[in-house]
């Protein structure tokens, strides 16, 4: 499949923070995931990063999607960084719904002067047949990046959780990727996945790491510390929410690309608390070259895909 970089174009507003919400295995619509689009549709925000499971009617084909999207896009919502994870009709059905680029790609935001702030390099990690290409334009993709904020999508974590799941569901793929997000590890701010239904971070290596899965149901999950006995990365639990709560999670990212600084944070839906933030700023190496000489105030961007 041709793989595509999209770029978007921002234009019309002074467009210098960039906020998003992030909400993996979302593809369910029940009380917990109306609960979580209602925390999120109190916010400005209507840009959403899926980190996979994307339906769980996997047998409807597209109205599996439409039924558990539907009620989303009628409140606004714009589905715009989408990653295909192991419940999926198809990955030709996925791509095709939510107009993806392909099964991997990068996703560029602008800001109002054209320069790129915001990277997303999404994979597919369900799909072992196609990790020799994967592998290759995720290192081209990280390698080219100059943007503050970059961001790695996809939806099996590289390293267990504490979850149910465990890594070597995905070996071929873990093992091709692990490399790359240590070498690159000063550009990322984080990687953002799903697969474990918890809301949870971590340290991998040098690499923060965000479970955001806590959308349609919640299961019970445990803290980690260990050294990974196969590369040698330190693995450790920074934040776990409370695997007994009957509360929905998102993940709010706020970028802003005037000081480099990005806050993550855990929101509770039922009461719309925060339960978790990191703050970060840019390393030197992400340092956009356009200096501005004065900060801008908007929040959410008004952006035209361009396909190259």
């Amino acid at each position: 499949m041709l793989n595509l970089v999209v770029f978007l174009s921002c234009a019309g507003v002074h467009a210098e923070v960039f906020e998003f919400a992030v909400i993996a295995d979302a593809g369910d619509w029940n009380p917990m995931s109306r609960e979580v689009r209602d925390s999120i549709g109190a916010t400005p925000i209507r840009r959403l990063v899926l980190p996979g499971d994307n339906t769980y009617s996997e047998f409807l084909g597209r109205r599996g999607y439409q039924n558990a999207w539907r009620n989303w896009y009628d409140q606004g919502f714009l589905t715009e960084v989408v990653a295909i994870g192991n419940h999926t009709s198809s990955y030709e059905t996925e791509v095709r719904f939510f107009g993806m680029p392909g099964e991997h790609y990068a996703k560029i935001y602008n800001d109002t002067l054209g320069w790129p702030q915001v990277r997303f390099v999404v994979l597919n990690s369900d799909n072992e047949d196609s990790v020799p290409q994967q592998r290759d334009f995720l290192e081209r993709s990280l390698g080219e990046a100059q943007e503050p904020f970059v961001f790695v999508v996809y939806h099996h974590p590289s390293y267990n959780t504490g979850g149910q799941h465990q890594w070597e569901q995905k070996r071929a793929f873990q093992l091709s990727v692990r490399p790359l997000l240590q070498k690159f590890s000063k550009k990322i701010t984080a990687v953002l996945v799903g697969h474990d239904h918890i809301a949870a971070t971590y340290q991998w290596g040098g690499v923060l790491a965000v479970v955001s899965g806590a959308t349609h149901e919640t299961r019970r999950s445990r803290p980690v510390d260990f050294t990974d006995a196969r590369d040698g990365v330190a693995v450790s639990t920074l934040y776990m929410f409370p695997s007994q709560d009957n509360s929905g999670y998102w993940l709010r990212l706020k970028l802003d690309s005037q000081t480099r600084r990005s806050e993550l944070s855990f929101i509770r839906a039922k009461t719309r608390e925060v339960t978790w933030t990191r703050n970060g700023i840019a390393p030197a190496d992400n340092l956009s070259r356009l200096k501005f000489p004065s900060p801008y105030q908007a929040s959410a961007p008004a952006c035209m895909a361009v396909a190259l």
